[in-house]
């Protein structure tokens, strides 16, 4: 059974849950970002220190690297929703200052990881070499 409700947006609701496809779309998809990630770190618990020849994570990671990368990508999701908020608060100063934070952090990361994926293939880490 489907009804038709409209939100106070002028947002029509056409399931029978109640809520926005939009909104039903974006929990999908998180849901199904969870399970992807969590199978990945799932087989990283099942399989960690069960090689027996190197190279070893601890040879190749660089765990500061990575932890500064991110937290500079996390931090420009922040940055992301306070150029919004100050958007929607027609604060335009700011708005363009959290969205210029964002594109610089956003150069950042990618820095990072162009350093990040350089080194692995210099090292000789590829797809093809067991970690």
């Amino acid at each position: 059974m489907s009804t038709n409700v409209t939100i106070q947006h002028g947002e029509e609701i056409n399931n029978s849950t109640g809520v926005s496809a939009k909104k039903l779309l974006m929990w999908t998809f998180l849901g199904s970002d969870v399970m992807f990630f969590g199978t990945f770190i799932a087989t990283f618990m099942a399989y960690r220190n069960k090689s027996l020849v190197g190279p070893y994570p601890e040879d190749t990671l660089n765990i500061p690297i990575t932890s500064v990368s991110t937290f500079v990508l996390l931090m420009s999701s922040l940055g992301i929703v306070l150029a919004l908020h100050y958007l929607k608060e027609a604060r335009m100063g700011l708005a363009k200052f959290w969205l210029l934070m964002v594109i610089i952090m956003g150069i950042g990361f990618i820095g990072f990881q162009i350093y990040e994926f350089s080194h692995f293939a210099n090292m000789g880490m590829t797809p093809q070499v067991n970690l």
